[in-house]
């Protein structure tokens, strides 16, 4: 399968993305467009590291990004 290009990625899971940096956003990890920011920063990794093989796109970036919001909200908090 053809690897998406990033504008292909981000319109499809911009969605995702802002669901996730609203919950985030929410629990102390940060302002919500900066979190919207880290998420896209965050998909271009995913992009580039993804092995369709081990799972869907959408499910290694949810990971990616819990992980990512995670570990902002653990700096902001300490």
């Amino acid at each position: 399968m053809e690897r998406m290009t990033y504008q292909e990625a981000d319109a499809a899971y911009i969605g995702l993305i802002k669901y996730k940096a609203g919950s985030w956003s929410k629990s102390g990890a940060g302002d919500y467009d900066d979190l919207v920011q880290e998420g896209r920063c965050t998909l271009l990794k995913a992009i580039e590291s993804h092995d369709e093989a081990r799972g869907p796109l959408v499910k290694y970036l949810g990971v990616l990004l819990d992980n990512r919001y995670r570990s902002l909200r653990s700096a902001a908090l300490a």
